[in-house]
């Protein structure tokens, strides 16, 4: 696997900036209030498609070859990262599949077809869901867009840390939400290399626990 660099993040910002909006980094009197200290939100959920999730799958579609432009797409999500695929391969008019779990909310199913995706639904977790595209993925040789371990994903997901350093230059710690781990890598890797001594804190739902587990197990490896 290549190491994702501040260099890969600046391109992907290059790269992505003509479809991605660049969000407000917005006060929140209420959790300043509370904290008592100044503390900022990252309004994201104004991005396209409601979620960070573009950033870095138009980062990666864009690098794409042209063999793999013409052989379609696939991907497994829980939803944001299905839509974010599905709205990014209409606009680059590439044919996308979105495998997700049988229990995905119906707005975000509505969602990921509304932008042309096809949509495949198969299991009951995520995990098996990701198993499926993959299956998929490898017997029609068509490439498969994960959601978190991919080094153009991880790159357009960080210049969210570009910009945060931009409208705050002394910003003291950044807390990151931790899922598969794709914007936590991207915003780490931003933060630290242009500001070593920014704090960098990753926030784990206790529903969640096993990517805490992973990230451990391979520190200790």
């Amino acid at each position: 696997m290549l190491v994702v660099t501040l260099k890969n993040i600046q391109e992907a910002r290059k790269t992505i900036s003509p479809f991605i909006k660049c969000t407000p980094l917005v006060q929140s009197h209420f959790l300043t209030t509370l904290c008592k200290c100044p503390l900022f939100l990252k309004l994201e959920n104004l991005q396209i498609t409601g979620s960070f999730k573009p950033r870095g799958v138009f980062n990666k579609l864009l690098n794409l070859n042209a063999e793999e432009q013409n052989l379609g797409i696939i991907t497994a999500s829980a939803g944001n990262h299905g839509q974010a695929v599905a709205f990014a391969a209409q606009k680059l008019g590439y044919y996308a599949r979105v495998v997700v779990p049988k229990p995905t909310p119906k707005v975000k199913t509505e969602g990921i077809k509304e932008h042309g995706a096809d949509l495949v639904l198969f299991g009951e977790t995520y995990n098996e869901a990701e198993r499926k595209a993959k299956e998929l993925a490898y017997k029609d040789g068509c490439a498969y867009i994960s959601p978190y371990n991919d080094e153009q994903i991880i790159a357009g997901h960080g210049t969210i840390g570009l910009e945060i350093l931009e409208k705050l230059p002394n910003v003291d710690a950044v807390m990151v939400p931790l899922g598969g781990g794709g914007l936590l890598s991207g915003i780490c890797i931003a933060v630290k290399s242009k500001s070593p001594g920014v704090k960098v804190i990753s926030v784990q739902s206790k529903a969640s626990p096993l990517n805490v587990r992973i990230i451990e197990s391979r520190k200790n490896s």
